[in-house]
């Protein structure tokens, strides 16, 4: 077997798994990550062997390359082989294959009726399509511009399927486009806030003064949606970190907005998502004990409207914020205890990298390992979040 698509294929595994395999411990998080996606396994050993972790006498099996294959998105070993045999040299331009493909993918956002937001076959197409154009890079750039004047482009692949660990690369850059044609106030402030975000994790504070000096430019009183003033807020919170400006007033103003806000049914995902802006912004910039206050809001939430919680990637991150807040308030004992409930595999497939590197700074900030540390540093260069690797 070629030994240079074996060495892909490990690539593409660490990719999918937002972590390198470096010690038996990744292999455990490799081992269940595959188990909770997949109805096949493979043996925590037979991981290793692939990984040079353990001594292998024999050559890795067809079954272990097709079932590795299919975790990262492809049909078979076969599959990811020729998928390498026909990515194009960097520049090159659509060939006439790709340009049919590509008018079919934007075909899917411009003319598939949806039911409505929860549509989970709509949802689960525009899933397994942003897995097939990270396969396919050369087509984003052309993709992204052309659904971002789509209704369907617009409301899933840019607003509902937000890909965090590509925001300071393809993803970051199609919110321009995303930007251009949508000029409600929701988007605007949606978008730039993305913006603000990603600068802020990358320290470019050039940039997140421009989107920021945007989002102030966005007229929000107490009639505006819940996640409007989330976007808004959290805007003001990471400017406020990186230029020295106190954070008091944008904390009181968000409260008392928070107080204004309906308690009817109809506006729990606006407001759940106010509550995960804050919590997120404010964990992030230092502010443990208003980060606690948002993030109990949101488990209150979550026993109110059971039924209609969203998924268990959403939960994870909850808990990973107050956890990281109990342990920088000295409540070292509660965030163990909470560490031990997170699962890294339930991190949402679009912010595996950016999750597990907030995973990993806790793990830090509890005890030090060489091995996080290095894992650490990896994402970090990865994505570009180097404000994350702190002091």
């Amino acid at each position: 077997m070629d030994s240079e698509h074996i060495s892909q294929l490990k690539l593409q595994v660490e990719k999918t798994l937002g972590r390198r395999i470096l010690s038996s411990s990744d292999c455990h998080y490799l081992h269940n990550d595959i188990a909770s996606q997949m109805q096949l396994t493979i043996s925590f050993n037979t991981l290793r062997r692939f990984f040079n972790l353990m001594d292998a006498k024999h050559e890795q099996s067809i079954y272990t390359l097709n079932t590795l294959s299919m975790y990262c998105g492809f049909a078979s070993y076969d599959d990811f082989v020729t998928s390498l045999k026909h990515q194009p040299a960097e520049g090159n331009e659509l060939n006439h294959n790709n340009s049919d493909l590509l008018n079919y993918l934007v075909m899917l956002f411009r003319k598939t009726e949806v039911s409505g937001p929860n549509d989970y076959t709509y949802n689960h197409l525009v899933r397994e399509t942003i897995l097939f154009l990270e396969h396919h890079p050369q087509l984003i750039d052309q993709f992204q511009r052309e659904i971002a004047r789509t209704k369907n482009g617009q409301e899933f692949y840019f607003e509902q399927f937000i890909n965090v660990d590509n925001l300071n690369s393809f993803y970051g850059d199609g919110l321009r486009y995303y930007l251009h044609v949508k000029r409600t106030i929701h988007s605007q402030l949606f978008g730039n806030y993305l913006l603000c975000f990603r600068y802020w994790l990358t320290m470019d504070n050039k940039n997140l003064d421009r989107h920021y000096r945007i989002v102030m430019q966005q007229v929000v009183d107490k009639k505006a949606q819940p996640s409007w003033a989330g976007f808004y807020y959290a805007s003001q919170l990471y400017h406020a970190s990186v230029s020295g400006e106190e954070t008091e007033s944008i904390l009181i103003k968000a409260r008392q907005f928070y107080t204004t806000i309906p308690t009817a049914k109809e506006h729990l995902l606006s407001v759940v998502v106010f509550q995960f802006v804050m919590s997120q912004a404010l964990v992030l910039i230092g502010q443990y004990e208003e980060s606690l206050f948002y993030v109990g809001e949101l488990l209150k939430y979550k026993k109110k409207y059971v039924t209609s919680w969203p998924d268990t990637s959403f939960l994870e991150a909850i808990y990973l914020f107050k956890a990281i807040s109990m342990a920088h308030l000295g409540e070292k004992t509660v965030a163990r205890e909470l560490l031990e409930i997170i699962n890294p595999t339930n991190f949402h497939f679009l912010s595996k990298q950016y999750m597990t590197i907030l995973h990993l700074t806790l793990k830090l900030l509890l005890k030090k390992n060489a091995s996080d540390q290095k894992q650490l540093q990896h994402l970090v260069q990865t994505t570009g979040f180097v404000r994350l690797l702190g002091e």
